[in-house]
């Protein structure tokens, strides 16, 4: 019995030294979704009932962060017939590694949920068509993309 309690400590230090290192690998919460997870708040304004869309040229490509805490994300400004409309697309380190970039200029039908955002009227992306390719950034239940994203990357 006296010899078991050195090596409850060795281990609980040892666990408490290696829990920062098992965290930071790709697939970990915290590179997956963090604050950006579905069980967050942002991510639940989604409304499956509000999803329209619109088409129109991006007059710009900004970074944003949406609620206090958050890491960055994506907004877009989109010239319609309509007027300017704010679109929001998702976390930047997502968006990072997708194939299709956004830029301004680009000709792009977003469909996505109409939500009021700090007092004002976005729509949260789901997909954005940029000529023949797509970006699938939520299902049509606005369930993110990158919920699970990178778990099987090595």
């Amino acid at each position: 019995m006296k010899n078991l309690k050195p090596l409850t400590v060795a281990l609980s230090v040892l666990s408490l030294l290696m829990a920062p290192i098992a965290l930071a690998q790709p697939g970990s919460w915290d590179r997956c979704c963090g604050d950006w997870g579905i069980g967050e708040h942002y991510p639940q304004m989604y409304d499956p009932t509000t999803v329209e869309t619109i088409q129109g040229s991006v007059i710009s490509v900004d970074t944003f962060t949406p609620m206090l805490g958050m890491r960055g994300g994506v907004h877009l400004s989109v010239e319609t017939e309509a007027g300017v409309v704010s679109v929001h697309l998702g976390p930047s380190w997502y968006l990072d590694e997708q194939e299709m970039q956004i830029t301004e200029g680009d000709n792009i039908e977003v469909t996505g949920s109409k939500v009021t955002f700090s007092g004002e009227p976005v729509i949260i992306a789901a997909t954005v068509r940029n000529g023949d390719r797509v970006l699938t950034l939520r299902d049509e239940n606005g369930v993110p993309m990158w919920q699970g994203w990178n778990r099987q990357q090595p």
